[in-house]
């Protein structure tokens, strides 16, 4: 071997090979590093000898069930609510980072991100302390590339697949029993007090005018007495105002007990020449003709009530 003071002052001496010489070579530098008998602590043992020891005496190694754990152990945790699939990351130096990954298609929730601290080639995805899956960076397409339009597809039908996986394992629960469920345990509507009574500006003396004026009402249209009677109920009491659905069902009784006919007949003259315009004599019959209706509804209402 050549001192080290052989490059002092000249150019290093660069190695003469590939590099796959380069590797063979120290290798085998150091396979014999450990098959070589050494002295001092290993008291003329070789390093391979004294690990056959250490594995007789029960020593094992510990290996990675997978390489992306030594990642996930040094990695960096930021939370992220997917988009269609896609979650981004901005790391400390750089643009912005954009993953895409089927199984978050589905998600519309905040997720943990586990990105790998040396090496973002890829992140873990964490729902609570389940793993979903990892997230590898998306590919952008050209405007005009159709496989992009693929991709799209490919995704739609991916996320269609994830519904119809989870549709199988929902149940059919009925609507009414699950709604009955709910509010047996919820409380019931308060009873409210009675904190204020509208009166309309009645007294009770003009309320007993009222309910006697009623009852005087009814008997003039021959209403039964047992009708009257429930009617009138409550006399003694604090006046009230008359129950108006005893009132109607007295008068639906007289009604079909009794018919009514009402046929006014009115008369109204038109002068007529030749100098007469049409359109004017029109519209002084149509006025008149409103004004005779008008009058019939007032006629036929003092009919039908007793003012």
């Amino acid at each position: 071997m050549n001192k080290k003071t052989h490059a002092k002052g000249k150019d290093p001496v660069a190695f003469q090979g590939d590099a796959s010489a380069f590797l063979d070579t120290a290798g085998q530098a150091l396979e014999w590093y450990h098959k070589r008998p050494q002295h001092g602590r290993l008291m003329g043992a070789s390093p391979n000898e004294c690990l056959r020891g250490f594995i007789d005496q029960g020593w094992g190694k510990t290996v990675l069930s997978r390489p992306e754990v030594l990642a996930l152990a040094f990695s960096e945790e930021v939370e992220r609510v997917p988009d269609r699939g896609r979650v981004s990351y901005t790391p400390r130096r750089g643009e912005t980072l954009h993953y895409y990954a089927d199984e978050l298609l589905g998600y519309d929730r905040r997720i943990t991100l586990r990105v790998p601290a040396f090496n973002p080639e890829f992140v873990f995805c964490f729902d609570g302390d389940e793993l979903i899956c990892q997230a590898f960076p998306e590919r952008a397409y050209g405007v005009l590339d159709p496989r992009g339009a693929e991709e799209v597809n490919r995704r739609g039908k991916a996320f269609r697949r994830q519904i119809a996986e989870k549709r199988r394992h929902v149940a059919l629960l009925p609507l009414t029993d699950e709604t009955a469920r709910h509010i047996a345990h919820m409380p019931d509507a308060p009873e409210a007090p009675v904190a204020a009574v509208v009166d309309a500006g009645m007294s009770a003396s003009r309320q007993a005018q009222v309910r006697a004026k009623h009852v005087e009402w009814l008997r003039s249209r021959g209403v039964p007495e047992h009708v009257i009677s429930r009617t009138s109920e409550g006399t003694d009491a604090a006046p009230e105002v008359p129950d108006m659905s005893s009132a109607a069902a007295a008068g639906a009784v007289q009604t079909r007990s009794t018919s009514l006919n009402f046929a006014p007949n009115y008369s109204i003259p038109i002068t007529i020449n030749e100098a007469t315009d049409a359109e004017a004599v029109r519209a002084a019959v149509q006025q008149e003709i409103a004004e005779v209706e008008e009058r019939a509804r007032v006629d036929a209402r003092g009919l039908l009530h007793d003012e």
